[in-house]
């Protein structure tokens, strides 16, 4: 069964001010142990250090309402608007 979770922690200062939460993104360089079902990598230490990685992997920035509907989709979605 394909699965997939997004994991959360507390927003990083520069986005805190759009929610109080925002998805953990793992290092490339974490990719691997992270998937890695062997080596039973410490997950716990693996999410500390993407959660409390800077600078944060995200940036927000205004754009088109289009992005509430499911019924819009691709690339232009998340071009800046003014």
């Amino acid at each position: 069964v394909d699965t997939a979770a997004i994991l959360t922690a507390p927003a990083h200062a520069d986005i805190a001010f759009l929610h109080d939460r925002m998805p953990v993104a793992l290092a490339p360089e974490a990719w691997g142990a992270w998937l890695d079902r062997k080596s039973k990598p410490d997950m716990v230490n693996i999410l500390i250090e993407a959660a409390i990685a800077a600078p944060p992997a995200f940036a927000a920035r205004p754009v088109s309402k289009a992005v509430n509907s499911p019924a819009h989709e691709g690339p232009q979605l998340i071009q800046p608007v003014g």
